[in-house]
């Protein structure tokens, strides 16, 4: 089991509400993600895969992990996105 484990809903630094869909086999930070709400907190028509581990142009990681969530408060079953 990861810092992270698959199932995990979690906050990138975007601000963005993700689940966790697998975990990184040699960095538990930076798992890969289903997005599932934008930086503004709209609910995503299609859930979107991505990897936290991916870097930008200019060699920086996009996107990161911040804290895991709890999905009854803001309205979100993780599970139900595996």
């Amino acid at each position: 089991m990861g810092l992270f484990p698959i199932g995990t809903l979690v906050r990138l630094n975007t601000e963005e509400l993700a689940v966790v869909t697998q975990t990184h086999p040699d960095d538990p930070f930076r798992p890969q993600v289903k997005l599932l709400t934008d930086g503004k907190g709209e609910k995503l028509e299609t859930p979107l895969l991505t990897n936290t581990w991916d870097r930008d142009s200019r060699g920086g990681f996009a996107r990161a992990v911040v804290e895991a969530v709890d999905g009854p408060p803001v309205g979100i079953d993780a599970l139900a996105y595996l």
